[in-house]
């Protein structure tokens, strides 16, 4: 939370000294970061012998859960 603060009061700055601030241009910025970062961590499927396939599929899509939840 308090790099989110900090990061606000630093756009503010910004603003404060330039007069204007490219919003889109910082949205742009930080939705190009998301996705490298999400690209970057690959799901697991790790298969255990006792495991049927519809257990499988729900250990993936708790890791989704997981990874959408942070």
């Amino acid at each position: 939370m308090q790099l989110m603060m900090d990061y606000i009061e630093l756009l503010n700055q910004l603003y404060k000294n330039n007069g204007t601030l490219d919003l889109l241009a910082f949205e742009c910025f930080w939705i190009a970061k998301a996705k490298d970062y999400f690209e970057r961590r690959p799901f697991i499927l790790s298969i255990d012998p006792l495991w049927g396939v519809r257990c499988a599929i729900r250990h993936l899509l708790s890791q989704a859960q997981n990874r959408q939840n942070e």
